[in-house]
C-alpha cells in the first residue's frame, strides 16, 4: 500500500566507535521517512544482489544530521558492500561488489513500498546462510584486486618485513577458494521464491522472541502488471510508468497501461508531483 506522505526507507550506519561504547551490534539501522519528492531524485543507485531476488533496493549516501555532512567511518559499510555483489552469472562484472565505502546510507524500494528494518536483517540472514560460496568468491575478486593494484603501485618490502608477512600467513587458518562455477551455483539460489521460503521460516523463529516479527510482510512478493496482474519474469519485465514511476505494466505495446489510465491518472499526478 503506497502512501501520499511517502515511504519509509531504512538508514544504514557501521559507526564502530559508538558499537564500542553502547556494545550494540552493528549494523545500526533507523526507520527513515522520505518524501516523494526525495524518493524520485536521480541521485538512488541500485543494488544487485537485492534486485535478483525482486528486492528493488536503491542506496544513496547521507549526511550526519548533527553535522549537516557526510562522515567517512573506520570500517567499510558491509551490508551495502554485500548487498551490491553481481549476482548475474552472464554479467562481466559477476561476483564482484560493485559499491564499497565507509560513508552511511539510506536504502529504499524504488517500487515505493515500505522498507523497515527487519526486512534488511532477512535479506542479509538469507545471504549469509544460502549463498555463502557468493560472498567468499566476492571476498577473493576483492582481494585479488587489492593485491593486482599494490603490485601495479610497486610496493615492496624488505626481507625481514616479507619474512614477517610469511610467518603472519602460516598462523592464519588455510581458507577454502571458491570457484567461478561454485560462486554461479550459489548465486543460483538468489531466487525471490527461495527467498520466499527462507523469510517464511526466518520470520516464525524469529517471532518466537519478537512477536512483532509476525506482522512484517516479506519483501520479496513478486511484482505485478498493475492492470492484468501477470507476474513479472526475467524474459518478461515490466515498464515503470514515466510519470510516477512506481505502477508496474507490461510493455507489450503498453495496451495495459493506456486500458489503466483512467484509474491511475489521479494517484499517478499525487505520486509523481504532476500538477
Amino acid at each position: 500500500m503506497l502512501s501520499v506522505h511517502g515511504p519509509q526507507g531504512v538508514s544504514i550506519s557501521w559507526d564502530e566507535r559508538v558499537a564500542q561504547i553502547t556494545g550494540m551490534k552493528l549494523p545500526f539501522m533507523m526507520h527513515t521517512p522520505l518524501a516523494w519528492s526525495g524518493h524520485r531524485a536521480s541521485s538512488w543507485k541500485d543494488l544487485k544482489l537485492c534486485n535478483r531476488l525482486r528486492i528493488p533496493l536503491r542506496y544513496i549516501e547521507t549526511e550526519n544530521t548533527m553535522l549537516g555532512k557526510k562522515v567517512e567511518r573506520k570500517v567499510v559499510n558491509k551490508t551495502l558492500e554485500i548487498f551490491s555483489i553481481d549476482a548475474y552469472p552472464t554479467s562481466s562484472t559477476f561476483g564482484r561488489k560493485l559499491v564499497s565505502m565507509k560513508f552511511d546510507v539510506t536504502l529504499s524500494r524504488e517500487d515505493g513500498r515500505d522498507l523497515v528494518p527487519k526486512h534488511v536483517e532477512a535479506i542479509m540472514a538469507f545471504i549469509e546462510s544460502e549463498l555463502q560460496d557468493l560472498v567468499a568468491y566476492a571476498d577473493q575478486q576483492a582481494a585479488s584486486n587489492i593485491s593486482t593494484s599494490n603490485n601495479l603501485a610497486g610496493n615492496s618490502t624488505s626481507n625481514s618485513t616479507s619474512a614477517d608477512d610469511d610467518k603472519a600467513a602460516e598462523a592464519k587458518p588455510a581458507t577454502r577458494t571458491v570457484t567461478r562455477a561454485e560462486a554461479q551455483a550459489a548465486a543460483a539460489k538468489a531466487t525471490p521464491e527461495n527467498f520466499a521460503a527462507f523469510f517464511k521460516k526466518y520470520r516464525a523463529e524469529q517471532a518466537v522472541e519478537t512477536p512483532r516479527w509476525a506482522e512484517i510482510e516479506c519483501p520479496a512478493e513478486a511484482l505485478r502488471c498493475f492492470k492484468c496482474q501477470k507476474v513479472e519474469r526475467d524474459d518478461w519485465p515490466l515498464q515503470s510508468c514515466g510519470g510516477c514511476k512506481l505502477a508496474k505494466y507490461c510493455n507489450a505495446d503498453k495496451v495495459c497501461q493506456s486500458e489503466d489510465w483512467n484509474m491511475h491518472k489521479t494517484l499517478c499526478k499525487i505520486f509523481g508531483g504532476q500538477q
